[in-house]
C-alpha cells in the first residue's frame, strides 16, 4: 500500500470524527449545564481517540495484509511494533518505510474537536457576560460615550496601556 493511499484513507476517519463532533455540538445546544458540557467534551475527546486508534489500526492491518499476505500474529505485531509506531508517529518522526506518518491521522482527526471546544468556550463566555449585567451597566454609566467621548477613549486607552506594560513587565522579569 503506497503512502498516498494510506493518507487518502484518512478521509474516512476524519468524516466520522466530524459527524461525532457535530453530534456533540447538537447535544450541547439542547443542554445548558456547564458540567454536562464538560462531560461532553471528555466524551468527545475519548470518542475521537477511539476513532484515531481504530483507523490507524485498520491502515496498519491492511498494510500488513498486503505486505505479508496473512493476519497471523496481528496482536503480537500490534503490541511490539504498531503501538510503539503510533507513539513515535504522533511526533512526526521518521518512521520505518512501511509505516505511514501517523501524525497526519492524529492531528486531522482531532481538528474537529476544536469546534466542540470553541462552542463550549463561546457559550461559557456568553453566560459570563449575561451574568455580569451589573458590570455592563456600570461601564455604560462610567464610560459615557455620548456626553464625554474623548474622556471615554482616554480611559480605555489608558487601561490598555497599563495592561500592556504590566504584561511586558511580567515577561521581562521571566
Amino acid at each position: 500500500m503506497k503512502r498516498g493511499a494510506k493518507h487518502g484513507f484518512n478521509i474516512i476517519p476524519d468524516y466520522f470524527s466530524l459527524l461525532e463532533s457535530r453530534f456533540i455540538i447538537k447535544v450541547m445546544s439542547n443542554k445548558k449545564s456547564l458540567m454536562f458540557w464538560f462531560g461532553l467534551i471528555i466524551v468527545d475527546l475519548l470518542a475521537t481517540t477511539m476513532i484515531f486508534i481504530i483507523s490507524v489500526s485498520i491502515v496498519i492491518l491492511l498494510d500488513r495484509l498486503f505486505i505479508s499476505g496473512n493476519f497471523e500474529g496481528f496482536i503480537e505485531l500490534y503490541k511490539s511494533i504498531i503501538f510503539p509506531q503510533i507513539v513515535k508517529g504522533l511526533s512526526f518522526q521518521n518512521l520505518d518505510r512501511e509505516f505511514p506518518s501517523l501524525g497526519i491521522f492524529f492531528y486531522s482527526t482531532f481538528f474537529t474537536s476544536a469546534w466542540v471546544l470553541l462552542y463550549a468556550l463561546s457559550g461559557g463566555l456568553v453566560r459570563l457576560t449575561v451574568g455580569g449585567r451589573p458590570v455592563l451597566h456600570f461601564l455604560k454609566w462610567f464610560l459615557d460615550i455620548e456626553n464625554h467621548p474623548v474622556r471615554s477613549i482616554g480611559i480605555i486607552a489608558g487601561a490598555f496601556a497599563c495592561f500592556f506594560f504590566w504584561v511586558l513587565s511580567l515577561l521581562v522579569q521571566m
